[in-house]
């Protein structure tokens, strides 16, 4: 009876020497951790940003003399910091400007507090080089500039692609004016005997018309009904490679006028379809009036052709965003697939048979090219069954832009 409390109390000191020997392995981990970290903290702290950035970064006082100098810098122009520390850095680097003095972009840095721009600077090997370059002022705690810190990449790589590109965009150029003539050319000559053709099966139809056997009849309807389509298609190419040769002559074009003349134009086949055409007041743009014209028609054309067969409208809006104008052709008409928007504005893509609708599917292809050369942009917005909108910009006139409203003459 007497043993049992001596052997609780040796347990418990037991206990206790185990947990703290765990308390002094804890802590001595904790310590190992501890001082990993701020090695860690420390070794951070050595690092400058500055030096392994790969753009250069050289920083001057109010006299150009040079404070700081990158890694980066070492390498860009060649020569090593301690070679340039306190030298004049309009001394060191030649500096080349395309389109300002320095003066001049010294004025603008002063008035914008920051400059941008690509220049061409000389490296210590004597090679120029394009530089992007980026400078902003260092200011005091008063906001007194005290220096300036230049931020420079070197865009060799970039202006060798910039180039390529050019050059490939000039020989694509070449290339689409060839086949632009070439389809013009072609368009032109093939008009005469086409014509020939269709005068001779209309003769044909005419003089023999029930003197033959009645698939003969049926071989000339169908052999005239052919040329006369290739006719069209033929004089809506004509049409297409016009736009791309002519050199437009911009002048002011009031596109209601233009839309009241096309109006008038289409004005047989708004009664007999009985479409409701309403429009908002719309600017007055720098364009090409004919070309003009054309894409109105060829929008107001497109939207009678795909009608609601119930009560068909078609309204024509015009609003101002920032430096164009938006102007939208809204029907109510059977609509498509807007899968199917970008196709339609390619050059002889028909979403429906002739049987169904009669075309060529050149007009949407026509008008995406003169919205092109406008500088502007067009697309469509619809769905099946419920209309369409097709929207284009244009650019507003810097010298005059006005809106006129229905009735201006």
């Amino acid at each position: 009876m007497t043993d049992q409390p001596d052997s609780s109390i040796e347990q418990l000191m037991a206990e206790n020497g185990r947990l703290q020997q765990e308390l002094t392995t804890l802590h001595t981990q904790i310590q190992h951790l501890q001082a990993r970290q701020n090695r860690r903290e420390k070794a951070l702290e050595r690092i400058d940003i500055v030096q392994v950035v790969t753009d250069a970064i050289i920083v001057t006082d109010t006299q150009y003399l040079i404070q700081s100098w990158n890694h980066a810098a070492e390498k860009m122009y060649g020569w090593q910091a301690e070679e340039v520390l306190g030298q004049s850095f309009n001394e060191l680097v030649e500096t080349q400007f395309s389109d300002e003095t320095l003066e001049e972009v010294r004025e603008m840095f002063l008035v914008a507090e920051y400059w941008k721009g690509r220049v061409w600077q000389r490296r210590k090997d004597g090679v120029l080089i394009p530089i992007l370059a980026a400078v902003t002022p260092i200011k005091d705690d008063d906001g007194r500039i005290i220096g300036a810190v230049a931020v420079n990449r070197d865009i060799t790589n970039q202006m060798e692609i910039e180039a390529g590109l050019r050059e490939r965009s000039r020989t694509l150029e070449a290339r689409n004016e060839d086949l632009a003539q070439f389809a013009y050319a072609a368009s032109h000559d093939l008009q005469e005997p086409l014509r020939m053709i269709t005068s001779y099966l209309q003769l044909l139809s005419q003089r023999y018309s029930g003197q033959l056997d009645e698939e003969a009849d049926e071989f000339i309807a169908y052999a005239f009904d052919g040329a006369t389509r290739m006719r069209q298609l033929i004089a809506d190419l004509l049409a297409y490679a016009k736009i791309g040769r002519n050199n437009l002559v911009y002048t002011e074009v009031s596109l209601e006028r233009v839309l009241r003349q096309v109006l008038a134009n289409l004005d047989l086949r708004i009664q007999e379809n009985q479409v409701t055409i309403t429009y908002d007041p719309l600017p007055t743009v720098m364009a090409e009036k004919t070309q003009m014209l054309q894409l109105f028609q060829n929008l107001l054309s497109n939207a009678i052709k795909f009608r609601n067969q119930t009560n068909p409208t078609i309204h024509i809006s015009a609003h101002q965003d920032q430096a164009k104008w938006v102007i939208q052709v809204t029907d109510n008409g059977i609509g498509m697939d807007p899968k199917l928007s970008e196709k339609i504005f390619v050059i002889f893509q028909r979403l429906h048979t002739r049987q169904e609708y009669p075309g060529t599917g050149i007009g949407l292809a026509i008008c995406k090219k003169i919205v092109q050369n406008h500088g502007g942009t067009i697309w469509v917005q619809s769905e099946p069954g419920a209309g369409a909108t097709f929207t284009f910009t244009l650019p507003i006139s810097t010298e005059k832009a006005a809106v006129t409203g229905p009735g201006a003459s």
